[in-house]
């Protein structure tokens, strides 16, 4: 087993409206918007605008820079339309340095159906990418908030390992976003032997 593999394993799912055909092209974004991303963001790489199911004022998903200075990636979700406010920010998934993100790589739109949009989270501890400490999450725009699961690899004192699966909340992920989390962490190239996870990970 590898332990501290320096390569960062974090992947951002935005998963918004698509065309059977591929992605559809991001709308315009307000300036009331941008002005409202860039008191969290240090420059916006990507973003989007996500019509509203019920007709009502659009959604806004900004990725970029954590102004903050950590250099992290960070999503910002914006609701009002023209009156944005701050629906939700991926910083507050910052918990124990499980969900730390440092790439804007593997960024996929399409089209969530009732679940509005989703946005899904793949980080790690720094350090701890390969066998470490993962973790995952599920933003469900229709409820305004996230799901989280976190994986922790456990050595045994004769040098063997396994995983420990939490989530959080502990109890109540309704069964398709813990199923979207459990999927999240049986495709994770960093968990080794996923044979040896608390869950079933088919074709692994």
């Amino acid at each position: 087993m590898k332990l501290w593999k320096p390569t960062l394993i974090a992947m951002l799912s935005v998963l918004v409206l698509s065309s059977a055909h591929g992605q559809t092209p991001p709308s315009p974004v307000s300036a009331a918007a941008t002005a409202l991303a860039m008191k969290s963001l240090a420059a916006i790489e990507r973003s989007w605008v996500i019509p509203s199911a019920l007709k009502g004022p659009s959604d806004c998903v900004m990725l970029g820079r954590d102004r903050g200075g950590s250099g992290d990636w960070r999503v910002v979700v914006l609701a009002g339309g023209d009156r944005p406010r701050v629906a939700w920010d991926s910083q507050r998934l910052q918990l124990g340095g499980y969900l730390k993100a440092t790439s804007s790589d593997g960024i996929t739109v399409r089209n969530a159906q009732d679940e509005g949009y989703l946005i899904t989270i793949r980080g790690c501890a720094p350090h701890r990418c390969y066998d470490g400490l993962f973790g995952y999450a599920v933003y469900v725009s229709k409820l305004q908030r996230a799901f989280i699961a976190h994986v922790e690899t456990r050595l045994s004192s004769k040098g063997n390992f396994d995983y420990a699966v939490t989530y959080d909340p502990q109890a109540g992920v309704p069964a398709e976003y813990r199923s979207a989390l459990q999927r999240m962490i049986c495709a994770d190239p960093g968990i080794s032997e996923p044979a040896k996870l608390p869950v079933t990970c088919p074709g692994r």
